[in-house]
């Protein structure tokens, strides 16, 4: 089997069902890919293991100071090249949490711009014009 060792644990259990959290779509790519390696592959079949971050192990260590890296900014990130197709030939989906953040906003915009309009707002203005 595809052993696969993560340290971190939200990212294992976001395979197990579907979230609505920031992220959750790539977590739902990555599954998509391992069923369709599975549709194809009668034997196959992948292993999620858990490691303490830090532990020592190498590939893990290795990949910790590549994420602190690309963490970092922009001037380090990778080469178009270098990503996976759907990243580089796709643009990123926007995680429900931004979605929401985005709309509520719009609607917030929308009810200043209404309210500023209503002769509601010229007569209460005139009495506290605070509102």
């Amino acid at each position: 089997p595809l052993s696969i060792s993560i340290d971190n644990q939200a990212s294992i259990l976001a395979g197990e069902s579907f979230y609505l959290r920031p992220g959750s779509y790539l977590a739902d790519h990555f599954c998509r890919i391992m069923n369709k390696v599975a549709k194809d592959n009668i034997d196959f079949s992948v292993l999620l293991r858990w490691v303490p971050g830090h532990s020592g192990i190498h590939s893990n260590e290795e990949l910790n100071k590549h994420a602190k890296l690309a963490a970092e900014g922009r001037q380090s990130n990778s080469p178009r090249t270098k990503l996976p197709h759907y990243l580089c030939h796709h643009s990123l989906l926007l995680s429900i949490s931004a979605l929401q953040e985005m709309q509520s906003k719009a609607t917030n915009e929308h009810w200043v711009h209404l309210w500023h309009r209503s002769p509601w707002f010229y007569k209460l203005n005139n009495i506290d014009p605070h509102i």
